[in-house]
C-alpha cells in the first residue's frame, strides 16, 4: 500500500494531537494529586521538614562566584552545580554524605544516625580545590567498600 504526501501530512497532524492530548492528560493527572488540603480546607502537614545545620552539622552551600571573567556568558556551564553523593562508606547501616563544589571545596560527612552528621573530609583525606562536576558512589573494585569518585572540570 502506497501513501502520498497528503496522507503522510494526515498522518503526522493525528499523531501531533494524540500526543497533545496524552501529554495535556497526564500534566492533569500530576497536578490534580498535588492538592496539599484536606475535605476541610485545611492544610495537611508537609512531607518534609527543614533541619537546621547546627543540630545536623551538614552546612555545605555551594558558593558560586560571578564576576566580568566568569559569567554565564564566559561559562555556560556555570549554574549547573556540582552534585551530591549518598552512600554507606563505612559499612555501618547509615548513609552517608559527599557535596562535591564548584567554587567552593568538597565535604564528606558521616552519619551518626538521628539526622547528626560530622565532617570528616579532613581526616579521610578527600579535600578539594578545583571545579567540581559530579560525584558517584560505588564500589567499583567490588572490595566491600564504596569508592568515591569526583569529576574535576569547568572554567579552572
Amino acid at each position: 500500500m502506497r501513501y502520498d504526501q497528503a496522507d503522510v501530512t494526515k498522518m503526522k497532524s493525528l499523531l501531533n494531537r494524540i500526543n497533545l492530548f496524552a501529554i495535556v492528560s497526564l500534566t492533569s493527572i500530576l497536578f490534580s494529586n498535588c492538592d496539599k488540603s484536606n475535605n476541610d480546607g485545611e492544610l495537611n502537614s508537609t512531607l518534609f521538614e527543614k533541619i537546621d545545620s547546627e543540630i545536623s552539622g551538614v552546612d555545605f552551600v555551594n558558593n558560586v562566584p560571578e564576576s566580568d571573567s566568569l559569567n554565564q556568558f564566559t561559562y555556560h556551564y556555570l549554574f549547573n552545580g556540582s552534585g551530591v553523593g549518598i552512600g554507606d562508606i563505612n559499612n555501618d547501616g547509615l548513609n552517608d554524605l559527599f557535596f562535591s563544589g564548584n567554587a567552593t571545596p568538597s565535604k564528606l560527612y558521616l552519619n551518626k544516625g538521628g539526622f547528626k552528621f560530622e565532617d570528616i573530609t579532613s581526616k579521610a583525606g578527600i579535600e578539594t580545590s578545583n571545579w567540581m562536576t559530579g560525584v558517584s558512589m560505588v564500589d567499583v573494585n567490588n572490595d566491600g567498600w564504596l569508592d568515591i569518585y569526583i569529576c574535576a572540570s569547568g572554567p579552572f
